[in-house]
């Protein structure tokens, strides 16, 4: 892909790697597969990180691996579109140490996590397990099972709607909130903040929340894209925000 970073004392090693554009990889990891390494677009590894093992690892667009994440790939790892990892977290995919000659278990099976799913920090996700789009996880959880989607997953026997504690933004509320967070940083930084119809000035740069096709985009803008299925050309500055 484009625009593709890789830090310094990066070890990258796979039969086949395949990135998209924009990401982000930062020092000091080590990702080794004995299959398939795919990163999407945008999506960012942290610092500290080992992703290693004879299976595939996959990572969807948009989704984030935070610092000392350990992924054990060995049955293979898919983890979906914006979805991320809190610091410290671990995910296997095979559990096998004592000898399975003597009857002790041997467990290799695949670990999917979906789409727009946050795992807290020090999480523990076991072989095998799968879980589903739009799932929120407690720091210091342990996931051993399906966790079924639209969870806010607690402990093994307690578990919400994800409906309790989020909500589904409009797109009035999406573009107030994203004119709130930009108004907040000029502040913060001393910037000067001005609104020109569509338009948002910080400092010297110029914004845009877009929620349709453009164009004809000016490389002189940073978009904010706020509707699913909308990409921009490479050469442009944009950030999806759903």
């Amino acid at each position: 892909g484009r625009s593709v970073h890789i830090s310094i004392l990066t070890i990258l090693h796979a039969p086949k790697i395949e990135m998209g554009d924009n990401v982000r990889i930062g020092p000091l990891n080590i990702i080794k597969c004995g299959d398939e390494v795919k990163i999407g677009f945008s999506s960012q590894i942290s610092f500290l990180v080992i992703i290693y093992g004879r299976g595939s690892f996959h990572l969807g667009a948009r989704s984030y691996v935070s610092i000392k994440t350990f992924i054990d790939t060995t049955g293979g790892v898919e983890i979906g579109e914006y979805s991320g990892t809190g610091p410290g977290t671990m995910i296997f995919s095979h559990a096998s140490f004592l000898p399975p000659t003597k009857g002790f278990p041997r467990v290799i099976k695949k670990t999917t996590i979906g789409n727009y799913v946050w795992l807290g920090g020090m999480n523990f996700v076991t072989a095998g397990s799968v879980i589903g789009d739009h799932v929120m996880s407690l720091p210091g959880s342990v996931i051993s099972k399906q966790v079924d989607s639209e969870i806010f997953f607690i402990g093994k026997d307690q578990q919400l709607t994800l409906s309790k504690v989020c909500k589904r933004m409009s797109e009035i509320e999406t573009r107030s909130l994203v004119k709130e967070i930009l108004q907040d940083f000029a502040q913060m930084e001393k910037m000067d903040f001005k609104e020109e119809g569509e338009l948002f000035y910080v400092g010297r740069r110029r914004f845009q929340i877009i929620s349709g096709h453009l164009d004809s985009p000016d490389q002189g803008t940073i978009y904010f894209v706020i509707s699913d299925g909308i990409r921009l050309p490479g050469e442009v500055r944009w950030y999806n925000l759903v």
